[in-house]
């Protein structure tokens, strides 16, 4: 069956087909099921989807159904003791990944979020992996320990609820009355794209119910608010000193800081600030640091960030005094000698890196702090200019 991108009105028909308990047949049959079966049971005072695993992956995909961005809740539950992985697949794609050993055995691209009742109150209790690709469960706790699995309390038996949103490449999940995401995945490793929804379990049989996906309409989607613009001003120290950790905070007293439009810098003829780099030409400073405050009335309605960085040589963000993002920089603790991992020249001295950046954003003023750092104290020159967009 084609695929077609769901709309709101459709995203409400979509619930009152998968909810309906009046319709357990039809409920059954518009799962397409791999790797098990699917049918229509009552369980601990619910009528849900009873997915039995063939002790492989098995997933089931909701025929006809195309989603991007937005929401979807349900109910999940265990059918019974024992090492349950028992998730959520979206963005499914119609391809199939040949050339990648997939582990989940289906050989199908989609991102999954799935729950470990067996694991309650640990730190991996909620996983995320990216089906088709090298990002395995194993893959991502061996190279980015604690980024891409969370704590949560889930009862090993019993129902509980999840809700996942998702906007771009980021998706943030809600277990039962959660009012902080459990866990927050900030670079869905298939990137923004479309595709199907689908659940999925291993192992073991499980059972799913009241299951509501909510698309974010279009014009949503692609809307998109200048947050800060490229040449704006910006405070800036430029004195070599090294400021520790307080100066990226959002309550910091920047007052005594210099200000100027960006691009800032020195050495190139398109500087509309240039700033300092010490009494030495063959001694400059390593690291400049810069400030800008900005406005958000509603951060729930941000649903998450983008940002364009030219930076020569490197950089390191921080929103509201948390890292956010960093590039050709080593890893690691950052002091004010710390230098970039490599020159930038050419045509890159005046690129605009693009990235995402987790959306933590407060009401009211917000603070961006960055330090770019070069590669060694005899560049020639160094620049910086900056936008961030909020979608």
């Amino acid at each position: 069956m084609a695929t077609r991108h769901l709309t709101a009105s459709m995203a409400a028909l979509l619930v009152a087909c998968v909810a309906a308990a009046q319709q357990p047949k039809r409920q059954a049959a518009d799962w397409n099921v791999t790797n098990g079966t699917i049918a229509v049971k009552n369980y601990q005072g619910k009528k849900a989807l009873h997915l039995v695993s063939s002790k492989k992956l098995t997933l089931a995909r909701r025929r006809g159904m195309s989603f991007r961005d937005g929401t979807i809740e349900l109910d999940i539950a265990a059918a019974a003791k024992g090492d349950h992985y028992i998730g959520v697949a979206f963005r499914m794609q119609d391809k199939v990944a040949k050339a990648l050993k997939v582990q989940d055995n289906s050989k199908q691209l989609f991102e999954n979020i799935y729950f470990r009742p067996f694991k309650s109150g640990t730190e991996n209790a909620i996983q995320y992996c990216a089906a088709g690709t090298k990002c395995n469960w194993s893959y991502l706790r061996k190279n980015y320990p604690g980024v891409y699995e969370a704590n949560a309390d889930l009862p090993e038996t019993g129902w509980f609820h999840v809700k996942i949103v998702i906007a771009r490449v980021t998706a943030k999940v809600y277990v039962n009355d959660a009012t902080t995401p459990n866990l927050v995945v900030k670079d869905l490793k298939h990137g923004f794209s479309e595709g199907g929804v689908g659940l999925t379990t291993y192992h073991k049989s499980a059972y799913f119910a009241n299951l509501k996906v909510t698309a974010r309409a279009e014009a949503q989607q692609a809307k998109m608010t200048v947050l800060i613009p490229k040449g704006a001003v910006w405070k800036y120290l430029d004195d070599g000193s090294d400021q520790g950790t307080e100066w990226k905070e959002a309550g910091f007293d920047d007052s005594a800081w210099k200000s100027g439009p960006a691009k800032l810098g020195y050495g190139g003829k398109d500087v509309k600030t240039q700033i300092g780099f010490g009494p030495e030409s063959e001694g400059k400073f390593i690291t400049a640091y810069f400030r800008h405050a900005f406005q958000v009335e509603d951060p729930t309605s941000v649903a998450g960030l983008k940002v364009e960085l030219l930076r020569d040589d490197g950089a390191v963000l921080y929103l509201n005094g948390k890292e956010v993002h960093r590039e050709n920089m080593p890893a690691g603790k950052v002091t004010a000698q710390t230098k970039s991992t490599g020159a930038v020249g050419d045509a890159n001295e005046n690129r605009y890196f693009k990235a995402s950046l987790e959306a933590v954003l407060q009401k009211g003023r917000n603070v961006i702090a960055v330090e770019v750092h070069q590669w060694g104290g005899t560049s020639s020159d160094t620049g910086f200019d900056l936008q961030l967009n909020g979608m």
